[in-house]
């Protein structure tokens, strides 16, 4: 608690015990310290014999150039977006044809080509356009 005469508006009244005890803290309170003789021109001086340091930014800078920092973040975001990319296409390609659906696809294409083209019946194509009027 900061004792001084002054209350805030929300503290209520100071009993006669606190007004005591601020009374004596008040009247025996210490004084400062007296400071040394040149003690602002010997501070100064220190200070002048410090190299001085260049800003954190500045420092950052020279450390990691801009096209490193780019690729600090470049690179997870390749990952991110390089890795399902990389899935989907693996999962949407075509599995190659075994040997025995080459075979019944290249017998199924022979048949319906000869089928077509030995055919002058040509009547099953209006029976399509019927079926989906």
């Amino acid at each position: 608690m900061k004792y001084s005469s002054e209350r805030s508006d929300d503290q209520s009244e100071s009993t006669p015990e606190e007004a005591r005890v601020v009374e004596f803290l008040q009247l025996h309170s210490p004084s400062p310290p007296i400071a040394p003789p040149r003690l602002e021109n010997q501070m100064m001086a220190a200070v002048s014999e410090q190299p001085q340091q260049l800003p954190v930014t500045r420092i950052q800078s020279t450390l990691y150039p801009l096209w490193q920092r780019w690729l600090a973040y470049a690179m997870p975001v390749a990952v991110m977006v390089g890795l399902p990319l990389f899935w989907l296409g693996r999962a949407l390609s075509p599995q190659p044809l075994t040997a025995t659906e080459y075979v019944q696809l290249e017998a199924f294409l022979e048949t319906n080509w000869e089928d077509l083209s030995t055919s002058r019946d040509r009547s099953w194509i209006s029976d399509l356009s019927h079926q989906y009027d």
